[in-house]
């Protein structure tokens, strides 16, 4: 094997590793995650609970997603906040000092390729 042709096949693998780790390091920024469900505490303040989160309330979901762990999201009539994520959706429910009282949240995922794929392909062919 050549020198070039060892190159060429070095240089391919180390992209073939980097590129997949970039994608998951670009993908997996999102600060809301399910596993922050576990932190809140009685008592928190507004400001407390966006510290944990990372953000304030708000929508930041980068496109569809799918519920993958099985739960129900309350719906209350009281004060609440809600964060909307790629892995999470996350409500906060505040008593009337403003401070958290109790927490509901799903885990969910990006809508893959596939799905995708698997949406579109039937309507393809589909007859009207």
């Amino acid at each position: 094997m050549t020198r070039k042709r060892l190159a060429f096949a070095v240089a391919c693998l180390l992209l073939a590793l980097i590129v997949p780790f970039g994608r998951y390091l670009y993908f997996n920024r999102d600060p809301i995650r399910y596993e922050n469900l576990e932190h809140l505490r009685l008592g928190m303040t507004k400001a407390e609970v966006e510290e944990l989160i990372g953000c304030p309330p708000g929508d930041y979901r980068t496109g569809e997603v799918i519920q993958i762990k099985s739960g129900v999201l309350v719906a209350w009539t009281n004060s609440k906040s809600i964060w909307s994520g790629d892995q999470a959706e996350i409500h906060v429910f505040w008593d009337e000092n403003e401070q958290f009282y109790m927490r509901d949240g799903i885990a969910v995922d990006r809508v893959g390729l596939m799905t995708k794929w698997r949406r579109f392909l039937p309507s393809m062919f589909r007859t009207q």
